[in-house]
């Protein structure tokens, strides 16, 4: 969540209210001026972050029971 800057960790956070089913609501709950954009650009964002963090763990969980 750190690497998010404080709008996009809004939408982020946004997404998890009762009643918000998507990126373009969260966005228009933060309070973003074109909801459906700032929607899409941090979906897109978090999913690339997710993955790092994915790949990233699973290639050490991977290393690790390899004995490498």
């Amino acid at each position: 969540m750190e690497t998010l800057s404080p709008a996009e960790r809004a939408v982020t956070l946004a997404l998890g209210t009762r009643g918000v089913t998507t990126w373009a609501e969260a966005a228009m709950a933060a309070g973003a001026a074109e909801p459906e954009r700032q929607g899409a650009k941090v979906r897109r964002k978090v999913k690339r972050l997710a993955g790092r963090i994915t790949g990233s763990s699973t290639a050490a969980e991977a290393a690790t029971m390899s004995g490498r």
